[in-house]
Order: structure tokens, then C-alpha cells, then sequence
């Protein structure tokens, strides 16, 4: 499924972009016109709908710790709640028992959000005449099997003990159907679905396990047939502070730098040659990266960003970024791309560079271009004995 799901990124995150950016340029070549402007925005609309999907099978198959962050639950339920009262509708009463103690944990605020509207939705699909749905925050004490190192290399037949942990927990539970007995073991199969054709991807309870896992933490469910149903996530507890973002100034569009870009989706790459020449910034651009390495060294020196798919024919992104890295002058590096290759033999993330993911608004590669030009230099770590 992995495999699948990046395959499916790479290929269809292309087309999106494509469809996004286009569609952006053509609102902007006649901003007065109602009605291409009402057709466009139905086009954006369509390609961030199919675009979530896409993220929504990476979420199951390929969870990511990149944007985890130490973040009060409370206020992620907060931040939650205003869109689901929107979602759900007037037929459900919508209610939270937040408690202090409920206290902090290390997650993606963002899929931690998801995994609760994905548990929301279907207990609102499990009632179609209304009812109500409850978000409850606090710690509650689990049971799991450990045993002893010492123990283990006495007797290797040792039996695990039982240890009691305290953990954060979220639940949401509704007042629907519930679940059916022969069905409780396969609702987190991902495409698994009892809804009708075309009413469900098998996706949401999938995609709360993978997001719930990949924060280190356990899903349980308690349900029975006509008396609703309770999802339990639960959390390791962090003892640091919440990390707050703190606001940023809207960065500056346009520029003077030359940009190599290096794309092998031909309307990708002219649509970011479009873009940024029309910022002011000096473009030259390349279908792979043997071309790009052509350009790198009749202008060695002189390139000041390098905008670059990962996923390419041949010598791949990753690759031609850690061949210039390695130069006297090597450039600032921003990957553009739906899917980051990993597993046994991929080329290193360059640790300097940023990742700006497919599919992007116009602006949002505006403004990364910028950010990633503007950051400041980090300078090298002394090595011992120096």
C-alpha cells in the first residue's frame, strides 16, 4: 500500500499542480470576470478535494513526524471544534468535556485535528435521523505486557508482567447504530467500508490509526449494536511546554536571483518559469538533472536557489542536489514535490534544504522561494580539534 500510495502521489500530485496553477494564472489574466472567475474557483476547488485524497492514503501508508510539535490537546480540540459544529450539522448536538489534566503530547496539531473530524463524520454517517457526538480529553490509566532485561536473560522463558502507564486520551463517542460484532475487527482495514458505492473511501478509520500510531500512541473502540460507539486515542504525556508558532510577517514576492528550476513535468516547469520571471527573478530551467548539471557548471557560482522535483528519470533530485551541495558555492535548495521517496538505498534529505509539497498554490511557491532565499546562513559545526 505504501508503494501504491507514493506512486500514486508522485503521478497525480503532478497533474493537480498543473491543474492548480493554471487555473490560478487564468483567474489572475481577468480578475472583472464574474463568471470565469466563479468557473476557476470550481476547478481550484475540485483539485484540493482530490489533492486531499492523496494525502489522506500517504497519511495511512507513509505517517510522518515532520511537522510534530508539543501541543496542549485542549486546544487542539478547541481549534477543532467552530469546523465541526459547521460539518455536522443541525441534527447533531456536538459536546466536549475538556479536562486540565488532559495536559500535552508530541503530534502533528494538524493530523491530530484530522483524526477527530474523521471520527466525527462517520458518527454522524451512523446517524442519519441526528443524535449526539462527544469529545472527551483527560488521562486514564492502560495496562501493558513488559518484561524484565534481567529477568529475560535468566530465563528465557520468562513470563511478561502487567504495568500499569497513564496516558492522555481523546474519545469521541456517538449515540448511532454502533458496530456489528463481525465487523469490529476490520474497521481499521484500510478501504474497508460498509457505506454504499461512492458514499466511502475506507479511508477514515485507517487514517485515525495510522496518525494515532505514528504519534506512539493506541486506538481502541467500544461499541455495540444500538448503543453507539467510543473511539479511545490515546497518547504518551510530554512533561515540556506547548510550542507556539509565533506569527510571521508577510514574506516579500519578487526578487532579482537567478533560480535553476528542474522539473520533468513539462507544465510544472513552465508554469514556475512563468511564475517567477513574472516576480522579476532570472530563471533557468531544466527537464532533468543531466540538463540541470549542463546549467550548473556554465553558471557555477552565479545560481543562488536550486528549485527541484525529487522524483525524476535517471538521476534523481536527491541526488544532483548532493552533487552541487558538495561545490564551492553551492546554492539554497527547494524541493517541490507530492512524495519524498524513503526505504534502503534513497538518497539523504539534504538537512539545508526545504520542501515545499505538490500540489502549491502560486503564492505558496512565491513565498518559499523567498523564505528559503532569505534564511539565514548556518555556519558549520567546528570538528574536534580544530
Amino acid at each position: 500500500l505504501g508503494q501504491l500510495s507514493g506512486a500514486i502521489a508522485h503521478d497525480f500530485n503532478n497533474l493537480l499542480q498543473a491543474i492548480h496553477g493554471y487555473a490560478e494564472l487564468a483567474a489572475a489574466s481577468d480578475p472583472g470576470n464574474a463568471e470565469l472567475s466563479g468557473d476557476v474557483e470550481e476547478i481550484i476547488r475540485a483539485a484540493d478535494r482530490a489533492s486531499e485524497l492523496t494525502k489522506q492514503l500517504l497519511t495511512f501508508s507513509q505517517p510522518t513526524h515532520a511537522n510534530a510539535r508539543v501541543v496542549e490537546i485542549n486546544w487542539c480540540v478547541n481549534q477543532a471544534v467552530p469546523m465541526l459544529r459547521h460539518l455536522l450539522g443541525p441534527t447533531i448536538r456536538l459536546s466536549t468535556v475538556l479536562r486540565p489534566e488532559a495536559g500535552n503530547i508530541l503530534i502533528d496539531p494538524a493530523q491530530l485535528e484530522q483524526a477527530i473530524l474523521n471520527l466525527c463524520l462517520n458518527g454522524r454517517d451512523a446517524m442519519p435521523e441526528g443524535g449526539s457526538i462527544t469529545i472527551e480529553t483527560g488521562r486514564r490509566s492502560t495496562r501493558a505486557s513488559s518484561s524484565s532485561p534481567a529477568a529475560s536473560k535468566r530465563d528465557r522463558f520468562a513470563q511478561p508482567r502487567s504495568v500499569d502507564k497513564t496516558m492522555a486520551f481523546v474519545s469521541v463517542s456517538d449515540t448511532g447504530a454502533g458496530i456489528a460484532p463481525e465487523i469490529k475487527d476490520r474497521i481499521f482495514e484500510p478501504f474497508f467500508t460498509t457505506k454504499e458505492v461512492g458514499k466511502g473511501t475506507g479511508l477514515g478509520l485507517p487514517i485515525v490509526y495510522g496518525i494515532v500510531r505514528n504519534a506512539d500512541g493506541e486506538v481502541t473502540v467500544e461499541s455495540e449494536p444500538g448503543h453507539g460507539s467510543r473511539f479511545w486515542l490515546m497518547f504518551p504525556s510530554s512533561q515540556n511546554a506547548p510550542e507556539v508558532a509565533a506569527p510571521e510577517a508577510e514574506p516579500p514576492t519578487h526578487g532579482t536571483e537567478l533560480v535553476l528550476v528542474v522539473e520533468d513535468e513539462q507544465a510544472i516547469r513552465k508554469l514556475a518559469e512563468r511564475v517567477l520571471t513574472g516576480q522579476g527573478y532570472r530563471v533557468l530551467s531544466a527537464a532533468n538533472a543531466v540538463e540541470a548539471r549542463e546549467l550548473w557548471l556554465m553558471n557555477e557560482g552565479h545560481i543562488d536557489l536550486l528549485v527541484s522535483d525529487v522524483t525524476m528519470p535517471g538521476l534523481s533530485g536527491l541526488a544532483f542536489a548532493a552533487e552541487i551541495e558538495a561545490s564551492a558555492q553551492p546554492p539554497r535548495i527547494l524541493f517541490i514535490s507530492g512524495h519524498i521517496p524513503g526505504g534502503a538505498g534513497a538518497p539523504a534529505f539534504p538537512t539545508k534544504a526545504r520542501l515545499l509539497p505538490k500540489p502549491f498554490s502560486v503564492t505558496a511557491l512565491l513565498e518559499a522561494v523567498r523564505a528559503t532565499l532569505d534564511a539565514p546562513v548556518v555556519a558549520e559545526t567546528d570538528a574536534p580539534g580544530d
